[in-house]
């Protein structure tokens, strides 16, 4: 997951590329590889793929909104919604506790990006159970 997203970064250009369907032999091998994981970790044929998909796309789906962040101006990073998240429950306290009772967190956290959480989240996620409304 790492690498492909600190490859999207370096090459921003490509990024969209990468989120696409190639169907060539070093997208192949890419595939052949995730899923052998997902499978060696004793996962059945159907979790494996469900496993490989979420995988594939939580990393192409960081990759593409933090190659967009980085194309931004500076003025257009500066009207971010995430950037005024420190701002906002100064103006509604009162309809929103939720944005008021984690302002500082929200502060400190919304103005990167949440790659960083991804490859610790992922793993723990995969150590629960899939739901059969999930299947």
């Amino acid at each position: 997951m790492v690498r492909i997203y600190r490859t999207d970064l370096t090459r921003p250009r490509g990024a969209p590329l990468a989120a696409g369907v190639t169907r060539r032999p070093n997208e192949a091998r890419a595939v052949e590889l995730i899923l052998s994981v997902f499978r060696g970790a004793g996962f059945d044929d159907a979790d494996a793929v469900r496993c490989y998909h979420s995988f594939i796309d939580l990393a192409l789906g960081h990759s593409a909104l933090d190659v967009a962040a980085q194309s931004l101006t500076p003025a257009a990073r500066r009207g971010r919604p995430e950037r005024l998240a420190g701002e906002l429950p100064s103006t509604v306290t009162d309809t929103h506790s939720n944005i008021a009772a984690t302002a500082r967190h929200l502060a400190r956290h919304m103005g990167g990006s949440p790659f960083g959480t991804s490859p610790e989240l992922f793993p723990r996620a995969l150590a629960q159970p899939i739901s059969p409304n999930m299947r």
